[in-house]
């Protein structure tokens, strides 16, 4: 049953290798290097997603999925790729007080959270989607939301003191 699963996909993907790479290569500015990036992120994509397509499909709707699939993974690099990104720890110094009047306030501001709390906040303030989270913290993608609900929260209970 897996070996037809996978055969299914394979066969997927050759179908559509040469478009993919040609979309990829289109929208990567750093090269070789980035396009493959960019490839093997679409086809991850494509694999995580691969129940969402209909079985018997036309080959019109087919490859309309799989440029959907190149163009959301495109978006999502382009985006993080213009997202300033300043690791928490380091620059805001969250963990220890600091005389810097933004990192005193940041640091008033998230002395609630629980460290749970604030690995959600470090990851989304880098530029994570809540999928990319939930899949590196181990959770659901629903309860990265939650989380950021309950963030913003604590943040504006205690901004209003």
């Amino acid at each position: 049953m897996n070996g037809d699963r996978y055969s299914e996909f394979d066969a997927l993907v050759a179908r559509h290798r040469r478009m993919i790479r040609a979309i990829c290569l289109w929208h990567a500015t750093g090269g070789a290097v980035e396009c493959d990036d960019l490839v093997q992120e679409v086809l991850l994509s494509l694999w995580r997603s691969r129940h969402k397509l209909k079985p018997g499909c036309s080959a019109g709707e087919e490859r309309a999925w799989v440029r959907y699939h190149c163009r959301s993974v495109i978006s999502h690099f382009s985006r993080r790729k213009s997202l300033p990104t300043v690791p928490l720890d380091e620059s805001l110094n969250i963990a220890s007080p600091s005389a810097d009047d933004n990192s005193e306030t940041l640091q008033t501001l998230t002395a609630d959270l629980t460290d749970h709390e604030r690995e959600v906040l470090r990851m989304t303030l880098e530029g994570y989607e809540a999928d990319e989270i939930a899949d590196t913290l181990g959770i659901k993608a629903r309860s990265v939301v939650q989380t950021r609900w309950r963030i913003t929260q604590k943040m504006k209970k205690k901004s209003r003191r």
